[in-house]
């Protein structure tokens, strides 16, 4: 018996897989995926008037998470500061009121090397806030 609801699953996964891959026709046209095709991206500087469901703009500064963890404070950085502290390996944050976020790109790179280049002055970031275990993150798709 699990054989063979093992075989059906596996069957019902590669013809979604082929069905998802093959290309569409409209009207008795065939239209091809287009790889090249790009995302455009929205401008994080001045975020749209209305956003997509699920994400929120958040106004803050780049901060040392370190300093978060053992100090409980969270001062701003100025750009070399944070420059210095990206090239020595340390995690840099942000900051938003009192809420403090680590921020991760969508697919799961770190993003301090970018936010020590905006260190410095009050930045706007876009994305999508989870919380769990009571850690916050801020998946961003650009900075």
């Amino acid at each position: 018996m699990k054989r063979i609801l093992l075989f059906a699953t596996a069957f019902l996964l590669a013809m979604s897989l082929t069905y998802a891959q093959a290309p569409i026709e409209k009207k008795g046209k065939i239209i091809q995926p287009d790889p090249s095709a790009t995302v455009v991206k929205g401008d994080t500087k001045t975020p749209p008037a209305k956003l997509p469901k699920g994400f929120t703009s958040v106004k803050g500064y780049v901060v040392n998470l370190l300093s978060v963890v053992t100090n409980n404070k969270a001062p701003n950085l100025t750009k070399d500061e944070a420059k210095a502290m990206y090239e020595r390996g340390e995690l840099l944050a942000f900051r938003a009121k009192n809420k403090v976020y680590i921020v991760v790109y969508a697919d799961g790179k770190n993003t301090s090397k970018k936010l020590a280049d905006k260190a410095g002055s009050e930045i706007t970031l876009v994305g999508r806030v989870r919380t769990s275990g009571g850690i916050t993150v801020l998946i961003v798709d650009e900075i």
